[in-house]
């Protein structure tokens, strides 16, 4: 461990005086003291006014509290902090989405096949990573390691670029759909902007300059994971979905794979169709494709807005689809109109 993560890990367990870290340390004085004014230049550690006179403490914000977490677990599973949080083991990390080969982990890390090998190793030694195979090396993430988490949030990169989803339209506000690991460190940075996260009823109100909206998925978002999600929810299907159809931004043959996956063909059809007939959006031909492959019994489409009634258009639609179908026909015109 050098110097510089030895100083950071000692203020994460506690804040200290300058001199006492000096004292606690075994390094040089003036090493120490060097160490301590780069992480306060560098925003990691900020001076306090202790009972004792000067102290520094582990700066507020999303990454010098995460790293503050990972210096402190990293430790109590006997690893060392500062390999662990190189760029180089971090962006091996990153890679690791899936099952990859040393070559694949090379190109996507960006370092060579053989410093590849070996933070590979060192992640395998501390039970971060399992190697599905040996010959060759095939691995991937021990999803149950304390530390994976940690290494997952301080991976995700910047919200606002990468795996994080806008869905677009006209609302006045940012609607975004984003992993866990990106909604936290959006929540610490994004303090003093208006915000909320979905589904909970935690709000902030802001500085008047924008609004965010934010919902949590589980894995890496896609516009097409958001459209079956969004489907299945009242909201979702007489305003998002539609706005989602609008951009021309989904791509059909992913949609329908997905939706083949999660059993809801008919619902996604069914409901392409319904838009279809107020304005087209769709092309015909992936309708068609849509059709063939529905199957299975008669069920509800949202069952939730059962207790609003019929209301007479739906019979051809849930002929075609097989769908009992609960779906509030004017709030998708309103929606259409306001595109």
């Amino acid at each position: 461990m050098d110097a510089r993560t030895a100083v950071f890990a000692l203020v994460s367990l506690r804040a200290s005086g300058i001199g006492e870290l000096a004292g606690k340390l075994p390094y040089a004085k003036t090493t120490v003291y060097s160490k301590v004014e780069g992480l306060v230049k560098d925003g990691l550690l900020v001076k306090i006014r202790g009972k004792k006179g000067p102290m520094v403490a582990v700066s507020d914000g999303w990454r010098p509290q995460k790293l503050r977490e990972a210096h402190i677990r990293a430790l109590s599973h006997g690893i060392d902090p500062e390999i662990l949080l190189r760029e180089s083991t971090i962006a091996v990390w990153r890679s690791l989405d899936k099952e990859r080969s040393v070559p694949a982990v090379s190109k996507s890390a960006g370092i060579s096949g053989k410093w590849a090998r070996e933070v590979l190793g060192f992640l395998r030694r501390h039970g971060l990573v399992e190697y599905t195979c040996r010959k060759p090396i095939l691995a991937e993430k021990n999803g149950a390691h304390p530390l994976g988490p940690v290494l997952d949030s301080l991976s995700a990169g910047d919200e606002t670029k990468a795996g994080i989803l806008r869905i677009p339209g006209a609302a006045p506000f940012e609607q975004l759909l984003a992993t866990p690991a990106r909604i936290e460190k959006a929540l610490h940075e994004r303090i003093d902007e208006g915000l909320a996260v979905k589904e909970t009823g935690f709000q902030i109100r802001g500085n008047g300059r924008g609004f965010w909206v934010m919902e949590s998925a589980g894995g890496e978002p896609s516009l097409e994971k958001a459209f079956l999600r969004k489907l299945m929810t009242p909201d979702g299907a007489e305003d998002d979905c539609i706005r989602l159809l609008a951009s021309g931004k989904l791509d059909f043959g992913r949609l329908l794979s997905l939706a083949k996956e999660a059993g809801c063909v008919n619902e996604a059809g069914c409901f392409m169709d319904i838009v279809n007939s107020i304005r087209p959006l769709v092309d015909k031909t992936v309708l068609k494709k849509f059709e063939d492959d529905n199957s299975g019994p008669m069920r509800s489409f949202l069952k939730s807005l059962r207790q609003h009634g019929k209301e007479g258009w739906e019979g051809p639609f849930e002929k075609r689809w097989k769908l009992d179908i609960h779906l509030d026909i004017g709030a998708m015109r309103h929606t259409l109109r306001a595109l």
